[in-house]
C-alpha cells in the first residue's frame, strides 16, 4: 500500500533508513535479471588501470579508501616494572590493561592495532617457554555488587587475537585486527555506558563512559599458560588520560557466588571480581585508521567503462562492499 505519509518509495521513513545503509538488512531479490552488456572492474589489474590511485588501496578482490593511522592511546614509555606470568595466564588473580573512552570520538570509532610492551624471557637465567600471545578485549557491561566486592560484567567486544613471539627480546609485540582471519575490528564505543554508573563511577577515573579490559595471555607450545614472561608497566603514575580517554590497570578476582534465601538472591555473581586499582599505567599503544572522501576515475583511452554497442536500455551501475570494509 503506498501513502504519501510514507514517502515516495512507499516505505516507512525509518525502514527506508535501515535499508539504504551501507549494511543494509535486508537486500533485494530478483526474480529474473537479464544481463545484455557489461564492463566490470573487479580483478586487480582492472583497478590498477585507473586514472589514478591516489588515495585508494588496491586489493587483490577490489578497491578501498587509502588508510591513514592515528593514535588513539599513545605510549606511556619507559616501563618501570612488568606485571609477570601470573598476571598474563589467563586465571584468576590477575591484573590488565583498562581504557575508559571518555573522549570525543565517534561511538562507530575502530581499533586497528594494538601494540604491547611484551617480554618473553623476563629471567634470562630460566628458559624461555611462551611461543605465541593472546589478546583478548572485553567491555564491561554492568557492574554491580553491593554486599560483597564489586563485581564485573563483562563480554567480547573481538574475537582473540594471537602474535607469534619473535626471539628472546623485549619490545612492542602487534595484535592486529585489520588483517585474516579477523573479520571486523572491534569498536570499543558502540555498545555505549555500562549500567550501574554510580558503581562506574566509584571505580574509574573518568566519567562514566564505555570501558574496555586488555587481558594479554602468553602461551606455550601445548597451548598452556607460559612462564617467565612480563608485560611492561609504569609504576611512577597510576592512569594516563589522553584527549579524554584514560588508560590504566585493575585488578581482577574470580567472582564472588552467588547467596541467597529460597528464590530471592542477594547477590548476583558477575564474569569478574574487582580487587582495586592497578600498580600502574601499562605500556601500550592503541592505533586506529581514517579516511578522506576520494574518488575513481576511467576516463583515459583504453581503460574507459564502454559498451560494445549504446545501450538501449537504463545503464545500472553496481557495486558491493565486504564486512569489515
Amino acid at each position: 500500500m503506498r501513502s504519501s505519509a510514507y514517502g515516495l518509495n512507499g516505505l516507512h521513513p525509518e525502514l527506508e533508513a535501515l535499508l539504504r545503509r551501507g549494511d543494509p538488512l535486508a537486500g533485494q531479490f530478483l526474480e529474473a535479471l537479464q544481463i545484455t552488456q557489461a564492463d566490470v572492474r573487479q580483478r586487480k589489474d582492472q583497478w590498477n588501470a585507473a586514472d589514478s590511485l591516489t588515495g585508494l588501496q588496491v586489493l587483490d578482490h577490489g578497491v578501498r579508501l587509502a588508510e591513514t593511522v592515528q593514535t588513539l592511546i599513545p605510549e606511556r614509555a619507559p616501563h618501570t616494572s612488568y606485571f609477570t606470568d601470573l598476571e598474563l595466564d589467563g586465571r584468576f588473580p590477575f591484573t590488565c590493561p583498562v581504557v575508559e573512552w571518555a573522549g570525543t570520538h565517534p561511538a562507530d570509532v575502530e581499533i586497528k592495532r594494538v601494540k604491547a610492551w611484551l617480554h618473553p624471557r623476563r629471567n634470562p637465567a630460566n628458559p624461555q617457554t611462551v611461543v605465541k600471545w593472546r589478546l583478548d578485549l572485553l567491555r564491561i557491561v554492568k557492574v554491580g555488587g553491593v554486599l560483597q566486592k564489586r563485581q564485573i560484567f563483562c563480554a567480547p567486544i573481538a574475537d582473540p587475537v594471537y602474535a607469534p613471539v619473535v626471539g628472546s627480546a623485549e619490545g612492542l609485540v602487534t595484535f592486529d585486527y585489520s588483517i585474516a582471519p579477523v573479520l571486523a575490528r572491534p569498536r570499543p564505543k558502540q555498545y555505549g555506558r555500562p549500567g550501574m554508573l554510580e558503581q562506574l563511577a566509584a571505580i574509574f577515573f573518568a566519567v562514566p563512559a564505555p570501558a574496555t579490559l586488555l587481558v594479554f595471555t602468553g602461551l606455550d607450545k601445548d597451548g598452556a599458560p607460559a612462564t617467565n614472561i612480563g608485560l611492561g608497566y609504569d609504576n611512577t603514575v597510576p592512569s594516563v588520560p589522553t584527549n579524554g580517554n584514560i588508560l590504566s590497570s585493575r585488578k581482577f578476582v574470580a567472582p564472588a557466588a552467588g547467596a541467597g534465601a529460597g528464590f530471592l538472591p542477594l547477590f548476583e555473581p558477575g564474569t569478574h571480581g574487582d580487587d582495586g586499582a592497578g600498580p600502574g599505567t601499562p605500556r601500550l599503544i592503541i592505533e586506529y585508521g581514517t579516511y578522506a572522501n576520494d574518488d575513481i576515475s576511467f576516463s583515459q583511452v583504453g581503460n574507459r567503462i564502454s559498451f560494445d554497442a549504446i545501450p538501449s536500455s537504463p545503464v545500472r551501475f553496481h557495486g558491493q562492499c565486504r564486512p569489515g570494509e
